[in-house]
């Protein structure tokens, strides 16, 4: 035990300086992760959400307008029973509301 503590005693500088360096290797670990990995790795996330958000209203909007322009067609059709190339309109206003959600899915 004896020769322990006079070793310890005989390179107290050798162990500071080792100890110090050891913890500014940490230290400046940390502080990389904390200031070049986590917020670029936040705001990633937070750009997908933000994209997530923005596409999310529009998609529940075009595949509202398609469910809606289907039933329409379904009425259509069971009031009619004409095909729908005699109503050019009706023909459009499905074409496009498919196109619109393929669109916005894609």
């Amino acid at each position: 035990m004896d020769t322990t503590f006079y070793a310890t005693q005989e390179n107290t500088f050798i162990l500071v300086a080792v100890t110090a360096f050891v913890g500014g290797l940490i230290g400046s670990g940390i502080k990389y992760v904390f200031e070049h990995y986590l917020p670029v790795h936040s705001q990633r996330k937070q750009a997908a959400l933000d994209n997530f958000e923005w596409y999310r209203n529009k998609l529940l909007r075009t595949s509202a307008s398609l469910i809606s322009s289907l039933n329409l067609y379904m009425r259509y059709l069971n009031e009619n029973s004409l095909p729908l190339e005699e109503d050019e309109h009706s023909k459009m206003t499905l074409l496009y509301a498919f196109s619109s959600f393929f669109g916005w899915n894609k």
